[in-house]
């Protein structure tokens, strides 16, 4: 028969006790539950496992205060759980372990929902605020200012590990890897921040060591201030070295409101594809530092002194550009109606953003954790031809007039306009000009202009002369210009007309000798 031990009700509180062993607030039945229900353990310490509370197999805790609590030896300086931690509403404050789980450690699975981990430090092997030694899922939880001498100032798992909602600010890993999360199997990261987190040495955001098959992946979810003291993922530090194994980053922010020393993203090992996402002022934005095998498309760089380095490839979907965040200095990274990431990515099958907005929004889905609600500016192409004279005769020079406009709110850059003379004309060299000069590169037919940019509400005139060519009396000419941009999948044309006339001029006839017989 199974026991439990409960505790209910915030009249119960274990303050100032210090205990050895069994002498002190423990629960060690087989098979049993300890269930903590509004209740307070304050300024408590102990020569073992859980400073505060200790549970032998499974520990539950609702709206339960852990402040001040020690384990001057072992591990959960908080609460200690010897098979399975549960917690919801729970907050830990101030709870110090010479082990692993300043706040809180559970030598198997762990999950924590609502719950708030603040300056909890662990001077041993991992998770200032939490460890678990397999699986942990983490929902709607805060890890602030926590520690840990080794890995993990802010959280700790050696299994799967799924993370909805949360947010890591300011912890620190003092020696080692992980300032606010470190995940030592496959993560699910979903619509989570990660802070002002530092670590010693890599992976001052995350340090994800994805030793298995499955694929982890990250979505929704921002970065910014973090910092790695060996410049080696400020935000991210990636490894995946399973054949079988990958890691996916997708619609996330990666951003400093300064010029960061450090990479952005180092990725150590493994298969890791980056898409849809943000990546701003760092000394390098993706970085291929190992035996890895880095893909990227549809991200916007920004800020950063070089976007990739190693063997990172690339697309011509990839933009540089301002980001627009609504104000970095404060952390916040909603996207503004001018940024270069609004309507820039691509479907993943992402149907809400990190705060439940819909994706997509306005033209298309943007970059980054924020949808937004705008539009991207768009250019509105037109083109219009004209020619000097729609009648003209063998030998006449005629002049051509194209004009290409935009009507839209945004620019039209790497424009091209192409016309291929009819047979039938000649076209008269060095004849081609642009107004304005500098608008685009001229060049031969049939592409006359190219690089070409049109800003709103401007247009650009392109002028050519051709000679009507001998042979064309009576032919109808029909030549055609075309416009395309960066920005739009639509050829624009337009067509002028010229109808050669049928007499001859003087200076092409020919006069033969009248004999008189």
């Amino acid at each position: 028969m199974r026991e439990h031990w409960s505790v209910e009700n915030r009249n119960h509180h274990k303050r100032d006790a210090s205990a050895w062993q069994e002498d002190r607030h423990r629960h060690r039945k087989p098979n049993a539950a300890l269930n903590l229900d509004d209740s307070a353990f304050l300024h408590n310490s102990a020569h073992a496992d859980g400073g505060g509370a200790y549970g032998f197999t499974f520990a539950n805790a609702i709206d339960t205060l852990f402040k001040e609590n020690q384990s001057l030896t072992e591990d959960g300086g908080g609460l200690y759980a010897g098979f399975s931690l549960n917690l919801t509403g729970a907050q830990f404050i101030s709870n110090s372990a010479v082990g692993a789980g300043g706040g809180a450690r559970s030598l198997g699975a762990a999950s924590a929902a609502n719950s708030h981990f603040e300056r909890n430090a662990s001077t041993g092997f991992g998770g200032g605020g939490l460890s678990a030694f397999t699986t942990l899922s983490l929902t709607n939880t805060f890890f602030l200012s926590n520690s840990a001498q080794t890995r993990a100032g802010g959280a700790f798992a050696n299994g799967v590990m799924t993370v909805v909602g949360s947010r890591f600010q300011s912890n620190v890993a003092t020696l080692d890897e992980g300032g606010g999360l470190y995940a030592f199997s496959t993560l699910r990261l979903e619509s989570s921040q990660f802070l002002g987190n530092k670590a010693s040495t890599s992976g001052g955001g995350l340090f994800l060591f994805h030793d298995s098959g499955g694929a982890s992946q990250i979505v929704n979810s921002l970065f910014a201030r973090n910092r790695a003291g060996n410049g080696m993922g400020d935000a991210l530090y990636l490894i995946s070295p399973g054949a079988s194994g990958s890691v996916d980053v997708i619609f996330t922010t990666v951003a400093s409101p300064t010029l960061s020393s450090g990479s952005a993203i180092e990725v150590g090992a493994g298969n890791v594809s980056i898409t849809d996402t943000i990546v701003t002022n760092h000394a390098v934005g993706v970085r291929q530092s190992g035996a890895a095998v880095v893909g990227q498309d549809y991200n916007l760089f920004s800020g950063n002194t070089a976007n990739t380095a190693g063997n990172v490839g690339g697309s011509a979907n990839t933009r540089v550009g301002p980001p627009a965040f609504a104000d970095p200095a404060g952390d916040d990274y909603h996207l503004t109606a001018a940024s270069n990431a609004v309507d820039a990515g691509v479907d993943l099958g992402v149907a809400v953003d990190f705060e439940g907005d819909a994706r997509p929004q306005g033209g298309g889905f943007d970059m980054g954790y924020d949808e937004s609600p705008f539009t991207a500016p768009a250019p509105l192409l037109s083109i219009r031809k004209l020619v000097s004279d729609g009648s003209p005769q063998i030998g006449d020079v005629i002049t051509y007039t194209i004009v290409a406009s935009n009507a839209g709110n945004g620019a039209a850059t790497g424009a091209v306009i192409s016309d291929t003379l009819p047979a039938g004309l000649t076209l008269v060299g060095s004849s081609v000009s642009l107004t304005p000069p500098g608008a685009g590169l001229i060049g031969p037919p049939p592409h006359l202009v190219t690089a070409l940019a049109i800003a709103p509400g401007t247009s650009v005139t392109l002028t050519v002369q051709a000679t009507v060519n001998v042979g064309t009396g009576g032919q109808t000419l029909t030549n055609t210009a075309q416009l395309t941009a960066a920005q739009a999948g639509t050829v624009y044309t337009d067509s002028a007309v010229v109808t050669v006339d049928q007499a001859t001029p003087e200076e092409y006839k020919t006069f033969l000798p009248l004999i008189v017989r």
